[in-house]
């Protein structure tokens, strides 16, 4: 998902003209990213998420660069969810879809109307990466937090 969707903003910089191109150059088009990761992610858990993109970033880049295109990742950086607020989107639309799928009323304590999550999610399901899976969740609160 964070290598389809640095793609995709990659593109959608590129579409708006936010990124200078120039035929003078090697590379048409060059990018400078840092990449973000949630800090809070504990252990060996965060070191796979991170070898497991890094290595699909770098997979990717002798296609990128036969393109015309040089990705340079100048800065890696973790972070709390409080420090970067897009660490937060995944928890924002896994709850979209839950209030979205629920039987329950489970937007009674907050502001949010049920016909607002009911048009975010048809909005998320006309995105060709997205994909609401419905499967039983074992998982108690309680193994949650204190897993």
């Amino acid at each position: 998902m964070f290598v389809k969707s640095t793609a995709l903003a990659c593109a959608s910089a590129i579409n708006a003209g936010n990124i200078v191109r120039s035929s003078s150059r090697q590379f048409k088009i060059s990018t400078r990213e840092t990449f973000i990761f949630d800090k809070e992610i504990d252990g060996f858990d965060n070191i796979d998420v991170f070898k497991s993109i890094w290595d699909r970033v770098n997979a990717g880049q002798p296609l990128t660069e036969k393109v015309g295109i040089k990705r340079t990742v100048e800065d890696v950086q973790l972070v709390t969810e409080q420090e970067e607020r897009l660490l937060m989107l995944p928890d924002y639309i896994g709850g979209i879809a839950h209030a979205a799928t629920s039987q329950a009323n489970v937007l009674a304590a907050s502001q949010v109307s049920s016909e607002c999550v009911r048009r975010q999610q048809l909005h998320f399901a006309q995105a060709p990466g997205y994909l609401l899976v419905r499967e039983p969740f074992s998982l108690t609160l309680s193994e949650i937090l204190n897993g």
